[in-house]
């Protein structure tokens, strides 16, 4: 009886030591050193330990909340009617020691119709195609642009923009601290209630001898 106990209290310990890490972590990047709007990278579920050079995809981090929101040149198109790149699907993210140091994404978006500024007219039939790779961007045009309807400037997969990304960790990654998972609990604390069971049977039975 003895050992079926200890083998109990073993196992009990051993679902509590079983956890899968679950940390928060925040970060966020910007263009060529410019954060006025940043980008954010957040999530507090992962796999990742904080240790050494790591990937993770999107798919990966599912709580994770992820912005691209990186705005076209202002000279190619209205202020107001930026280009703005919000389908993250394919993301990857490469960290390193807890931070995070790339970001692998190609994504997409359009921009129709006729806009007006205080200098004018300007009508665009336009799509933006935005590739991230580790700590570079570039960004590549592919339609037309007509200014005051009197000229039209052609883009063909031109690119429009380039250079580095800039990033901030707010919150690092730091696996020192796993956060037990519900399941893992709930299997805990049903085996300290079955060694309760079990210790309290094994006394009465030792009263009674």
């Amino acid at each position: 009886m003895r050992f079926a106990i200890t083998t109990a209290s073993v196992t009990v310990f051993a679902l509590i030591a079983n956890t899968v890490p679950s940390y928060s972590a925040d970060f966020l990047f910007g263009l060529n050193g410019q954060f006025d709007n940043p980008n954010e990278l957040t999530f507090t579920q992962s796999s990742l330990t904080g240790i050494g050079q790591e990937t993770a995809n999107l798919s990966e981090l599912p709580d994770a909340q992820f912005s691209v929101l990186i705005p076209s040149p202002a000279n190619y198109v209205p202020e107001s009617h930026f280009l703005v790149y919000t389908n993250s699907y394919g993301a990857s993210f490469n960290f390193n020691n807890g931070n995070l140091i790339g970001i692998n994404l190609t994504t997409s978006d359009s921009n129709y119709g006729t806009f007006y500024t205080h200098t004018g007219s300007v009508t665009a039939s336009l799509t933006g195609t935005l590739t991230l790779t580790g700590d570079q961007y570039q960004e590549r045009f592919t339609g037309y642009i007509t200014y005051d309807g009197t000229y039209t400037t052609n883009y063909n997969n031109t690119l429009v923009s380039s250079g580095k990304i800039d990033f901030k960790t707010i919150t690092p990654i730091d696996g020192s601290l796993p956060v037990p998972e519900p399941l893992n609990i709930l299997g805990a604390t049903t085996g300290l209630a079955l060694f309760g069971t079990v210790s309290r049977a094994h006394k009465r039975r030792k009263n009674t001898l």
